[in-house]
């Protein structure tokens, strides 16, 4: 009935591990399969071909591998045992061993890799100090776990550090910047263990992704010049430089008049007067018989100032139409 269960999907075969045969999945593969056979009733096995109904699970090269063993030699291995001939007396040699085929079908998969014990070291060797560096954004805690199955990886394969030597490994991987590194030293207290290391790590830099020191924008042109750009573009700096042009441009317009001149400062910039473009006549302007007399009085003084303000003439471009002369009164 349980059986029937597990088939069904409620038990531990409906999460078979399975392995695609790609080299760098076989340790995940491995850890995965511990796991499944720790989950199984391995006294119930002895009724079926526990590493029969495993490989029917399995796809491509892994299936093709495991099809070129008989059924017979994947069975379960049962108890070696011995009679003394004396006493009659049954002595047990060896244990049953429930796992004999499946323990045979992994060490085939395993020559799939093509890799020696010396190769195997060497991998888990360059995952070690290559591929364990702590990820810009990666969470203290993320990244304790992952470091931590990397150094399992190293025990089957017989490779020893010291714990001082993995603590001050994990501590440069982390990627903290001198001040966080000094608070560490500090609270660790100059221990050199792995443990305690890693328990002072998590505890003080569990926010560490939130203000990480290795996220560093790239800087590029376009951010370097993208915000000058956008300042000279900007509708409040084309407003502006309206505004600026409008009030001159009113200023200029202003008639000049002899009380506006005698109640302002002494010296100010005053009167702007069109000139024609290139092949227009000047029309002449008409005075009012009222202000004629005052505009003689004030012309002997405005020509002597256009004199000796000749240099302050300003030409405005054509496409304005006119020129300014500016000078001071």
């Amino acid at each position: 009935m349980a059986e029937n269960s597990e088939e069904k999907g409620s038990g531990a075969w409906a999460k078979v591990p399975t392995w695609d045969g790609a080299p760098t999945k076989w340790r995940a593969f491995q850890r995965e399969m511990k796991l499944w056979v720790s989950s199984l009733d391995l006294q119930s096995t002895k009724k079926y071909n526990l590493a029969a109904r495993f490989l029917l699970r399995q796809t491509g090269i892994v299936r093709q591998r495991g099809e070129e063993f008989p059924p017979e030699d994947l069975q379960y291995r049962p108890a070696q045992t011995i009679t003394d001939p004396d006493s009659g007396e049954v002595f047990e040699m060896e244990k049953e061993d429930y796992l004999f085929g499946l323990n045979k079908l992994m060490q085939a998969l395993e020559g799939i890799n093509g890799m020696t014990a010396l190769d195997t070291k060497g991998e888990v060797r360059s995952q070690f100090y290559l591929g364990t560096q702590r990820r810009p954004g990666e969470r203290v805690s993320e990244f304790s776990t992952r470091f931590r199955s990397v150094v399992a990886d190293l025990r089957p394969e017989q490779v020893q550090l010291p714990s001082s030597e993995v603590g001050w490994y994990y501590k440069e991987m982390l990627g903290l910047d001198p001040l966080r590194k000094q608070l560490l030293e500090t609270a660790s207290q100059g221990a050199e263990d792995y443990q305690t290391i890693e328990t002072e790590t998590v505890r003080l830099f569990k926010d560490l992704h939130m203000s990480d020191p290795m996220f560093r924008p790239k800087l590029t042109i376009k951010r370097t010049f993208g915000a000058r750009q956008s300042n000279q573009g900007s509708p409040s700096a084309s407003s502006s430089a309206g505004s600026t042009f409008s009030r001159a441009s009113s200023n200029f317009s202003r008639p000049f008049s002899r009380g506006s001149a005698a109640s302002s400062n002494p010296a100010r910039r005053v009167m702007i007067t069109e000139v024609p473009e290139d092949g227009e006549e000047d029309e002449p302007e008409m005075i009012p018989a009222e202000t004629q007399h005052e505009t003689a009085v004030v012309k002997p003084a405005l020509e002597d100032i256009l004199q000796t303000q000749a240099g302050c003439f300003v030409k405005r471009p054509k496409r304005w139409g006119f020129q300014a002369k500016i000078w001071n009164v």
